[in-house]
């Protein structure tokens, strides 16, 4: 029995190694072709100021929304081109009466207060007061730096892009899980940036989103979206053919969890919530009509947290197999001490030597550049160490609990990171 799911383990090994060679150089390779239109990106004149309407949804933010609201009071940007319109919904503590008193001291800040329904349904009231040209949405927890909103307003001057995600960052870090994070952030700013180069981007993040206002007349307003509002909102860009950019240089500042605990919850919800839409707009996938999106973008996702899954069973498998070929020598022949000899002429030289050396030569390179966009300045070996060495072991259980989740349609509830861990109340 035991080598039956041996062998057919090793038939998926090999789907596997393509699967993931075939990833990296096509994301490296559009990532390359395309340096000559980012380096022209970073280099175009901040000469055009439409108008911006900023939504920022507030739940229980008591301790960060002020450091939100005063980012946006402190952006380089026209002052009479930007509206705030800050949304409590039905927090239970003193959230609404921070953005009351900041709405009072600056008439660009509109603050409005509802009854607890969910995200997507304080964003959908924001949207009800917007008149400008664009909507940005972000989130009460996030900062944006100063030259954020100049320059990824240059990117609607092209009238064919309808949305723009932007470079998405840690701040206050301060914990391992912080660390492993910073790290995991910062490749996705690469991973962004090469999806967007095929018009593929998988999500635009919810601590800054940039969209033309007139997008929302044609799509429609945020849905529940099994609390993944930001992430069907990008389905539905994408299902109806408009085009997301992202501004890599447009920085926002964001606070991850702390804990494992907060960790967990909000991968799973993530995670989960992937899995939710995907199903919802499963006609995309492998549908040309879709483009990159439909025939690259999600089936990758997929294949990802399929493998993920493979991986660690295959791992298993293999323990049980040296352990039980150990344990039986042993009943054997009796228990001897091992010997620790080393020579490089027993080093193996197979295919996945050379993939996995391959693979981590393409995740330096990919650090690197990173690092050089983000203009990151965190210490890099102690939150690498942490990204390699202890992220790997907590990554299989996130995405086992949301495969169960999923599959037995257990709720995907929104919560508070960090040590607020109620649940969100939300109604559909």
């Amino acid at each position: 029995m035991l080598s039956t799911i041996d062998t057919i383990a090793q038939l998926l090994l090999y789907p596997f190694i393509f699967f993931s060679l075939f990833f990296q150089v096509f994301m490296l390779y559009n990532f390359l072709s395309n340096k000559k239109k980012m380096n022209e990106e970073e280099d175009v004149v901040i000469d055009y100021f439409p108008s911006v309407t900023f939504l920022v949804p507030c739940w229980n933010e008591e301790k960060t929304v002020g450091t939100t609201l005063h980012s946006l009071l402190e952006l380089d940007y026209p002052k009479d081109k930007i509206r705030i319109i800050a949304i409590d919904d039905g927090s239970s503590d003193h959230t609404y009466g921070i953005i009351q008193s900041f709405a009072k001291k600056d008439n660009r800040i509109t603050a409005i207060t509802k009854e607890n329904g969910g995200k997507y349904t304080a964003l959908n009231l924001g949207l009800t007061y917007v008149d400008t040209d664009l909507v940005a949405c972000l989130d009460a927890d996030s900062t944006l730096a100063q030259n954020a909103l100049g320059v990824a307003a240059q990117y609607f001057k092209d009238q064919n892009i309808h949305a723009l995600a932007s470079c998405m960052q840690l701040r206050d870090i301060k914990t391992v899980w912080q660390r492993a994070q910073a790290v995991e952030y910062m490749l996705s700013v690469f991973m962004r940036k090469a999806y967007s180069t095929i018009d593929a981007i998988q999500v635009m993040p919810g601590p800054f989103s940039v969209f033309r206002t007139k997008v929302f007349e044609t799509v429609g307003d945020y849905r529940h979206a099994h609390n993944a509002e930001d992430l069907e909102m990008t389905f539905r860009l994408h299902s109806h053919h408009m085009k997301i950019a992202n501004a890599h240089k447009a920085y926002v500042y964001t606070v991850g969890p702390a804990t494992l605990r907060g960790l967990l919850r909000q991968r799973v919800r993530w995670i989960q919530g992937f899995l939710e839409n995907a199903w919802d707009y499963r006609r995309m996938f492998f549908n040309k009509q879709y483009g990159h999106f439909g025939l690259f973008t999600l089936p990758v996702a997929v294949a990802f947290i399929f493998y993920v899954m493979y991986g660690v069973l295959y791992t298993v498998i293999k323990f049980a197999q040296l352990w039980y070929v150990k344990i039986e020598s042993y009943l054997v022949t009796g228990i001897h001490v091992p010997k620790l000899n080393f020579d490089v002429f027993y080093i193996t030289t197979d295919v996945f030597l050379f993939q996995t050396i391959f693979l981590l030569t393409i995740l330096a390179f990919v650090f690197t550049v990173s690092r050089g966009i983000t203009e990151d300045r965190n210490p890099i070996i102690p939150n690498f160490a942490v990204y390699f060495f202890i992220y790997p072991f907590v990554l299989p259980v996130f995405v086992f609990i949301s495969v169960y989740k999923f599959l037995f349609k257990k709720e995907n509830k929104w919560v508070l990171q960090d040590t607020k861990m109620q649940s969100r109340k939300s109604h559909v």
